[in-house]
């Protein structure tokens, strides 16, 4: 027993590490998802350390926002189930259900992770400063004509007084911001480089390092000296020296990885693969005089749609009677060849190790110790599958 209460002790006393995140760390383009798969994988693989505190916040904009991308995404289905449903002749949903389904997830997602919102203190707020920005197009705010920043000023209201609320010492407690907007990164570097607890990211990875820091008691200095140097250990481009030739890392992924780099999303639908882009690696761990390190990779794909011979074929048996008996409208014409209707990066992860010699700080003896593949993001499809399918639901309107 005393063992399992020195342990909770220890936790207790253990340094705190405050995690926000903006919505476009978050973002997935599907309805049921609050979290996008990179982020639920590293809140899950850091539930709990011995002698790290993680809390994770959102913003309550972000939560906001992202419900409305949500309840958009169902809406764009719901738009078509209308269409079934009047076809169908019963009423499959409404959309105050889809609606109430969304808050509801969210809020399950929100309990599952323990997340926290953040709610901004109008009263704390000094609007005078933030009116100023807005005026002169200053960060957060956008510098060009279509004015943009609102919502980012208010999300770093809200990191703001989290910083404010949260002990000013690194070793008590750290901050982190995740943001991809470079704008709202920049307003909140400025805001923020007084205080020594406080970090900005621009990406999940930049995160995972830091908690893998922290974890392993290593100071970040150090870590950063032996990040430029395994960088260049594990990837040059044309440098057949590096790891990442002399493993045949991309022929290998390639070959384990066949068919979710050929995979597409439902439809006629096929896929071309293009440059393969090698991220900075993320440490993970250092073990005696060996470092641990995972490399993200990401490959970007260009989607196409394949040429049909009608749309009445995209439909089958079902199509093609509605289009004889109730259509008197030609919607047969289809493309004649391939479009291209989108593009997707798929995600890999390379996970290896180098030994590091205590003078002289020399990499060698470099390993691969495993890969992983996280998700292929398709973004937003534009397809004439669309534009046939609207002029097919129209007609039906029209005809009864």
């Amino acid at each position: 027993m005393a063992k399992k209460s020195n342990k909770k002790t220890r936790r207790l006393l253990s340094p705190k590490l405050r995690v926000a995140f903006d919505t476009n760390v978050l973002f997935t383009d599907v309805a049921h998802h609050l979290l996008r798969m990179e982020v639920k994988d590293l809140i899950e693989a850091n539930s709990s350390h011995d002698d790290l505190i993680l809390e994770w916040y959102l913003p309550k904009v972000v939560v906001g926002e992202r419900e409305y991308q949500m309840q958009r995404k169902a809406i764009e289905l719901y738009n078509h189930v209308t269409k079934l449903e009047k076809l169908l002749g019963h009423q499959l949903t409404t959309e105050k259900i889809l609606r109430d389904r969304i808050r509801g997830t969210i809020n399950d997602q929100i309990s599952e992770f323990r997340i926290k919102e953040i709610e901004v203190d109008t009263s704390k707020v000094e609007w005078s400063k933030v009116i100023n920005s807005a005026v002169y197009r200053e960060p957060p705010f956008d510098p060009k004509e279509k004015e943009k920043g609102f919502r980012d000023a208010i999300i770093a209201e809200s990191f703001m007084q989290l910083v404010s609320r949260s002990p000013a010492t690194p070793r008590a407690c750290r901050l982190a911001f995740v943001s991809d907007d470079r704008l709202l990164r920049a307003h909140l570097i400025e805001r923020t480089k007084s205080n020594r607890n406080v970090r900005i990211l621009e990406h999940i990875n930049e995160l995972e390092d830091l908690i893998n820091t922290l974890v392993s008691d290593v100071p970040e200095e150090t870590v950063k000296t032996w990040r430029d140097k395994a960088g260049k250990f594990f990837f040059e481009k044309s440098n057949k020296n590096t790891m990442y030739y002399r493993e045949e890392v991309g022929k290998r992924l390639a070959q384990k990885y066949f068919e979710e780099l050929e995979e597409t999303p439902t439809g006629n639908y096929e896929r071309q693969n293009g440059t393969w882009y090698i991220g900075n690696p993320v440490f993970q761990e250092k073990k005696g005089q060996r470092i641990h390190w995972m490399t993200p990779i990401a490959v970007e794909a260009t989607l196409y749609e394949k040429p049909v011979a009608s749309f009445a074929g995209l439909l089958g048996g079902l199509g093609t009677t509605i289009l004889t008996e109730n259509s008197s409208t030609d919607l047969s014409m289809s493309p004649t060849e391939k479009q291209e209707v989108g593009k997707g990066t798929t995600l890999l992860e390379v996970y290896w190790s180098v030994s590091i010699s205590a003078q002289r700080q020399v990499l060698s003896r470099g390993t691969i110790e495993g890969d992983r593949f996280i998700e292929t993001d398709w973004g937003k499809i534009q397809t004439s599958f669309n534009f046939f399918a609207q002029r097919f639901l129209n007609n039906l309107n029209t005809s009864g």
